[in-house]
């Protein structure tokens, strides 16, 4: 069915202590994940800018609370820029760290967006 497996496994602590398993474990391991349904390309672009907007809205909340109006444009772009790359950036390293995903690209991307968000923000910020 679908789901999220690992590969080899083990019923419990038991079975994960057998020679068999670490055989198996020695020659490969990893993580399948199954899809009860195909991706659907319209609802993950949805999601993915509306995941993109709720963030933007909260690093410029974030940035209503840390910066006045009329602030000059360098802390506007370290500010906002700083909060965008934890956002867009950093949060991605904990899934890295459990499953041993390349990144690369992602940090690329990361980077980029945060950029544009800064730069928006500081084109946008009010002068008084």
């Amino acid at each position: 069915p679908a789901g999220q497996y690992m590969f080899p496994f083990a019923e419990g602590g038991k079975d994960a202590a057998t020679e068999e398993f670490k055989q198996k474990q020695a020659r490969c391991r990893g993580m399948l994940v199954i899809w009860a349904e195909p991706l659907s390309m319209g609802k993950s672009i949805l999601q993915t800018l509306l995941w993109f907007f709720a963030a933007a809205f909260t690093i410029g909340y974030l940035a209503s609370l840390g910066l006045a109006p009329g602030v000059g444009n360098g802390q506007v772009l370290q500010f906002v820029g700083t909060a965008g790359l934890l956002t867009h950036v950093a949060a991605h390293y904990p899934r890295v760290f459990w499953f041993r995903r390349k990144m690369a690209m992602e940090v690329l991307d990361g980077v980029l967006q945060a950029a544009v968000t800064a730069a928006i923000f500081t084109a946008l910020w009010p002068s008084q």
